[in-house]
């Protein structure tokens, strides 16, 4: 599986990034977002299930997301810590 097009999000709230993920050769899922919840949570929203939970990520995934997304904002000059 790799993470693909890492785009973190500068709006605020709890949006982080935007990404695609490639779970295999023949499977790659576009667009996901990365939000956190009030208990810590990350999850995976997709914009066309209107809001609805696509998955949820475990801690460490999820660690690897937000570092990501943190590497290409500082990599754009952008603080969104």
């Amino acid at each position: 599986m790799n993470a693909l097009n890492v785009r973190p999000c500068y709006r605020g709230g709890n949006l982080v990034a935007l990404f695609d993920v490639a779970v295999s050769p023949d499977l790659t899922i576009h667009d996901l977002q990365l939000r956190y919840d009030t208990r810590g949570n990350y999850d995976c929203h997709s914009p066309s299930r209107r809001g609805r939970k696509a998955c949820r990520l475990s801690p460490g995934l999820a660690d690897v997301f937000r570092d990501l997304a943190i590497a290409a904002a500082e990599a754009e000059g952008v603080n969104i810590d």
